[in-house]
């Protein structure tokens, strides 16, 4: 049954196959991160419910640095919908000082290693080609990069509304006996020195407050193991707070951008009935949905999963995206309007991929045939066959697009596991 186009991702071709590149990584039963969460279940929208009454106030909106290493330009749809509803309602989005150059230097790393995997690979080229291979992307590219991020990311913040917390003033000594006694944020081994000052960042801003109403406190974390303990703040931390006596049901920690507008931005703004317009399609809708495309395009090009993220047999080790059929499956969820000019869409998307995966020969050699994927190498490796095998990819995207032009502004784009 024809299913549709495969767009092949270019790359050096095999001669057994039309869209394949070669896989440059062989596989070394590596670990990829595994992204944390809040597991707050129960116990957390409890006590979230509780503080139903606390929410007429304005609230306070502090965002770890772990949330912004997914945003490092603060462009993506998501933080733009939650600063543009907190300025409707008069809440206030705020980084502390920590965070931002915790982000700004993690962003600085990310574009050397950028870099040095690049030079490697021209390296490796001359290797084998006996030629030299030059690139614009050196030392110099990425520092003038980096000073361009810089004055864009503080540009961005002005422009979104965000304020900053004040690195917090605490000696080295106290937190040096915080990671000795492994209190937290400090973990059993000590780490945690920049997670400690956020969290006295956040005590600090606290203390400021007690005297207003301006409350309560919401920090927005992806990381619950530094924070938080059975789904409630850490005893540790919660002695701190109530030693100077600040109220410890007024500090709510949620798991993601996404879990805060849900849980109190969901009825801000305003529903479109649009939903008909694109299942129907228009020129406008039609055009959009090329544009879609080709950022799902974008984001899944040689893309590398870690085997729990896919639907796949534990066997199938470093699952990497080699062609991409265009066979997109579209659920529109929800519009929403933004401002005057701006529409947000949620949707997913299905759509199946092409991977290359390596197996164990022993473990290959017991699959079914009928089931088993395709062998393109034999010989990859004295331990390995490099394989093929497709697979859907659900994709989970919300899209902010210009009301009128259908232009799209910004887009998040995340797996559906």
């Amino acid at each position: 049954m024809s299913i549709g186009w495969l767009t092949c991702i270019p790359a050096v071709l095999l001669p057994h196959s039309l869209c394949r590149f070669t896989t440059a990584n062989a596989p070394a039963n590596r670990q990829m991160p595994i992204a944390l969460v809040v597991s707050c279940k129960a116990k957390k929208i409890k006590k979230i419910h509780s503080l139903e009454n606390l929410i007429v106030l304005r609230m306070k909106i502090i965002i770890d640095t772990c949330i912004l290493y997914e945003d490092f330009r603060l462009t993506k749809t998501k933080m733009r919908e939650l600063c543009e509803i907190a300025k409707m309602t008069g809440d206030t989005v705020l980084l502390p000082k920590v965070v931002i150059e915790e982000t700004k230097n993690k962003y600085h790393e990310m574009l050397i290693a950028a870099r040095n995997k690049i030079s490697k690979d021209l390296s490796d080229v001359k290797r084998l080609t006996d030629s030299i291979h030059t690139t614009t992307f050196d030392s110099g590219y990425v520092e003038k990069e980096f000073a361009n991020y810089l004055l864009a990311f503080d540009a961005q913040m002005l422009k979104l509304g965000i304020k900053s917390i004040p690195v917090p003033d605490i000696s080295h000594e106290t937190l040096m006996m915080k990671a000795i006694l492994k209190k937290k944020p400090f973990s059993e081994s000590g780490n945690g020195y920049r997670d400690a000052l956020i969290w006295e960042s956040i005590k600090n801003f606290y203390i400021d407050l007690k005297s207003s109403s301006d409350l309560p406190i919401v920090f927005i974390t992806s990381n619950p193991t530094d924070f938080c303990e059975k789904g409630s703040i850490h005893p540790d931390l919660q002695s701190e707070l109530k030693e100077l006596d600040l109220a410890i049901d007024k500090v709510i920690f949620m798991n993601s951008i996404e879990d805060f507008i849900n849980r109190f931005y969901r009825d801000k703004l305003e529903i479109l009935d649009l939903k008909m317009k694109f299942i129907e399609g228009s020129t406008e809708t039609d055009s959009l949905k090329i544009e879609i495309e080709k950022d799902v395009f974008k984001f899944l090009e040689f893309r590398s999963f870690d085997i729990e993220e896919l639907p796949l047999p534990q066997e199938y080790e470093n699952p990497t995206v080699s062609g991409i059929y265009e066979d997109y499956e579209y659920t529109f969820k929800e519009f929403k309007k933004l401002s005057d000019s701006e529409i947000i869409i949620s949707l997913t998307i299905e759509v199946t991929c092409e991977l290359d995966v390596f197996i164990f020969k022993s473990d290959y050699l017991v699959m079914d045939e009928d089931t088993a994927p395709t062998i393109w190498d034999s010989d990859w490796n004295n331990h390995y066959f490099a394989c093929s095998t497709e697979t859907k990819i659900e994709l989970d995207i919300s899209l902010t697009i210009d009301k009128d032009t259908y232009e799209i502004i910004s887009n998040d784009i995340d797996l559906v596991n």
